[in-house]
């Protein structure tokens, strides 16, 4: 009895500190969340600069001055002359401003601290954007450009500008090995953000804790040091420096490799994204570093070899993948198309459907020939008067889309989208593998209606079948035909991928993250130029608006493909029509299997509606005044016992998966909602219904594509029609999940 008195206590001890460790990380997500990641950068910078005015005194505040002044100035002027959103107070500005600055001494020419902020906003940053993404790092290539700049001088007007004379630069000559506490603490860095190491390990360990940053290149790059300097040998080769600094402690705190792998080797966007892709940037950075420091006498090195792994991160990119690894607690990977099932809450799990057979409305038409290409005005002209939406989710106007595009000079590009990364959609990939001619067909006809010398099919890598028919159709149609060159490829397999900018990424061999916008992909697309991107689902409506009329496709908006799945009587890909309610649409299948619980609509970021909505006609309209999102067009029927909150909570666990990790929002706040939702489905009362609010808004509100925007739709839903099921969980009174 003592022992399992003890037992129980020890049990409990554990429980109380895993749950004070959990309410912690909750706290530290709510944090993380209100900062945002350029906020909470710019505050991890702070006490860096502060120490560095503090003992540099007015002439460093004046180049720190410049520096953000002339990156705020820049960022401003760029954004109004290209007729882009304005923000006056712009944090990445701000953070490239402290970088360049932080990275001079105090006796700077303002002059060229003012042209290297320039350089590193316009150049580094806007210089890029149509690409979506920096290719270099901004602020390293800023300072570089200082350098440079000094390096013209002549010699005796030559600012110690670029910390070449730290530490480690001490001649042999009787020169004493600085003591650790000097290293700390001591104005021994001419750098105004190398003054005070302690300042630097301070704002350190705040990146690390507020700002999902690349650590592994931040381990790689400083852990790299002491083998590499166990290499080095004490030679005279060694340019000006003692052999005291073959010590690889002395080497960190000695010289700019501390500074440089906290705030630009760990750069969440010029940097690999996988964990063994960064953790080999920060092995050649940091090998180039300490070699660029010992043998020859180029001022700050370690700015230079970042910028040369910057220019291998798409190889790197290549060759670990675009993905980040995704572990479950357990520590074990998954796809990153899995979702994780609702337990015994759910009569199946939410994994990837299937289907087989393709609905007679596009079987009819098969074979489909095609001899000669329609005149592109006439198909436009067709294609408008049809109404005719892009169906991957966003529903935009396709004639619309393809006059803005026909608004852009030649060459033009049409990429045929078919990711499908709805776990719950089947329709694509049954296209793709039962019609290939449809698609093949439609493209062909989409191709000449927009004038685009080349087609690409984006095939998900799901699929291999899909591909071999798209790859043979594609053969057999364009045999003798006087056609646009078709390429049919696989696409990236991430849940992002099926975000049109970020397909286009992948395209062009980057990682997979959507692009700023504007400019927008019908204006600079697949390597700058003007590019249609369009859903496997539109461009076989195409072929049939031609084949059949818009009479056959019906009044605006037309056919849909559902996808149908849970607990219906049979599940599958069917045609929907424009006036049908949603209980029409579920007895395409067969009807409900079961006693009804709720309809999930629209995949991860659609939404969740109770059995009441059964009337509700079937339309964007309709679904989006009662606060859910069609999506790709799946329904998922849930019936008893399922619950709808653990529902809610499964995709919440997926979607915070499948951050890219561009914006902060996303990657920050879709795992920490998915996390408390964990939490509140277990019953943990530490967490408030407020926190949930506030992390859906601010991915509602600040996310950069639709899967941040999109990530609170379910729970929102869930909310709006089942106002108690938050405080039903929290209580432990579901009686669905026990």
């Amino acid at each position: 009895m003592a022992e399992s008195a003890t037992e129980a206590s020890k049990s409990g001890s554990e429980a109380g500190e895993g749950g004070s460790r959990t309410s912690l990380a909750i706290e530290l997500g709510r944090l993380r969340a209100r900062l945002g990641a350029r906020r909470a950068m710019v505050i991890a910078l702070l006490p860096v600069a502060a120490a560095g005015v503090y003992l540099n005194g007015s002439a460093a505040f004046l180049v720190l001055f410049v520096a953000v002044g002339t990156s705020a100035v820049a960022g401003v002027s760029h954004r109004l002359l290209s007729s882009q959103p304005v923000e006056w107070v712009h944090f990445g500005s701000i953070i490239s401003g402290l970088l360049v600055g932080m990275t001079c001494t105090p006796d700077t020419p303002l002059s060229f601290v003012a042209i290297g902020a320039l350089i590193s906003e316009i150049v580094g940053k806007h210089a890029f954007r149509a690409r979506g993404r920096n290719l270099l790092n901004p602020a390293a290539l800023g300072r570089s450009a200082i350098a440079l700049l000094v390096s013209l001088l002549p010699s005796a007007q030559r600012p110690d500008v670029v910390s070449s004379a730290s530490p480690l630069s001490l001649s042999a000559g009787g020169h004493p090995r600085p003591e650790w506490g000097e290293l700390l603490l001591d104005r021994l860095h001419p750098a105004i953000g190398e003054a005070s190491v302690m300042a630097v390990l301070v704002s350190g360990v705040i990146v690390s804790s507020f700002v999902v940053m690349k650590r592994e290149a931040v381990l790689g790059m400083l852990g790299v040091v002491p083998f590499v300097l166990l290499a080095a040998q004490p030679t005279p080769e060694i340019v000006g420096h003692a052999q005291w600094s073959l010590n690889p402690l002395t080497h960190v705190l000695g010289s700019s490799l501390l500074f440089t792998a906290f705030f630009f080797a760990s750069d969440p966007v010029t940097t690999p994204n996988t964990r063994p892709g960064s953790l080999v940037f920060g092995f050649g950075a940091g090998t180039l570093a300490v070699l660029g420091r010992l043998y020859t006498s180029i001022p700050g090195p370690e700015m230079f070899a970042v910028l040369l792994m910057n220019l291998a991160t798409p190889w790197l990119d290549r060759r670990f993948g675009t993905a980040p690894e995704r572990r479950d607690d357990a520590g074990e990977q998954r796809e990153a198309d899995e979702v994780t099932p609702s337990g015994e809450t759910s009569a199946e799990p939410p994994t990837r459907v299937r289907s087989s057979e393709l609905p007679p409305e596009l079987s009819s038409l098969r074979p489909f020939g095609i001899r000669t290409l329609p005149a592109g005005a006439a198909t436009l002209e067709l294609v408008e008067r049809s109404g005719l939406r892009g169906c991957g989710g966003a529903y935009f106007e396709v004639a619309r889309k393809w006059r803005g595009a026909l608004a852009e000079p030649a060459p033009r590009v049409l990429v045929v989208n078919g990711q499908e990364g709805d776990p719950e959609s089947a329709k694509d990939v049954l296209l793709m593998e039962t019609a290939p001619d449809l698609v093949v067909g439609g493209a062909l006809i989409a191709a000449a209606a927009v004038g685009a010398g080349d087609v690409i099919i984006a095939v998900t890598p799901r699929s291999p079948v899909g591909k071999a028919q798209l790859s043979q159709v594609t053969r057999e149609l364009t045999r003798g035909l006087d056609a646009p060159r078709i390429q049919v490829v696989t696409g990236p397999g991430e849940y992002v991928g099926g975000e049109e900018s970020a397909l286009l990424e992948h395209l062009e061999g980057r990682r997979c993250q959507p692009r700023l916008r504007p400019p927008f992909p019908h204006e600079a697309g697949l390597f700058g130029r003007p590019t249609v991107v369009q859903n496997v689902e539109s461009v076989v409506w195409v072929a049939a608006i031609l084949e059949r009329g818009c009479e056959w496709f019906g009044s605006p908006p037309g056919k849909k493909l559902v996808t149908l799945s849970g607990g219906v009587r049979s599940p599958g890909v069917y045609v929907a029509h424009s006036d049908m309610s949603l209980q029409d649409v579920v007895g395409l299948a067969g009807g409900v299997a079961g006693q009804l619980v709720a309809f999930a609509i629209g995949g991860p970021l659609g939404g969740i509606l109770p059995p009441e909505a059964a009337g509700l006609r079937f339309s964007r309209e309709s679904l989006g005044q009662a606060g859910v999102s069609m999506g790709a067009g799946s329904v998922r029927v849930l019936v008893e016992p399922m619950c709808p909150f653990a529902e809610v909570a499964a995709v919440a666990d997926f979607v915070g998966r499948q951050s890219c990790g561009k914006c902060a929002p996303c990657r920050l706040g879709a795992p920490a909602l998915a996390q408390a939702l964990k939490l509140v489905q277990g019953g943990e009362s530490s967490i408030e219904v407020e926190l949930l609010s506030e992390l859906s808004e601010a991915l509602r509100l600040s996310s950069s594509c639709g899967l941040g925007l999109g990530a609170p739709n379910m729970l929102r839903s869930l909310v709006r029609h089942w106002p108690d099921a938050l405080e039903t969980h929290l209580r432990r009174r579901c009686s669905r999940c026990g």
